[in-house]
């Protein structure tokens, strides 16, 4: 599996390849190492119909919903990132009660 991470993302990269993904994100659709330019949804979701392989990670609600629409959701993880929070401060709770 290979992982593509939106613009909101890019910083996963180094932590998802140590642990041995595969990890390609937006630029690798206009081929532009700037990541700073926006690459508008439509263009990321017709990027993942032409590659089936990809499952896209985003916390952009739009995107996940145009993912969702478009029938891509096997392609899709989305991530909410209060949930995440919360559950790292649970963990991190638990451990400080051992």
């Amino acid at each position: 599996m290979r992982l593509f991470l939106d613009h909101m993302n890019l910083g996963l990269r180094p932590l998802l390849a140590d642990v041995g993904y595969e990890v390609l994100d937006v630029t690798e659709i206009t081929r532009d190492p700037d990541t700073s330019k926006s690459i508008p949804d439509e263009r990321v979701i017709e990027y993942l119909r032409e590659h089936p392989e990809l499952l896209l990670v985003t916390r952009n609600v739009d995107l996940a919903v145009g993912c969702e629409t478009q029938k891509l959701s096997r392609q899709l993880m989305y991530i909410d990132e209060s949930e995440l929070v919360a559950k790292e401060v649970i963990r991190r709770l638990k451990t400080k009660k051992s």
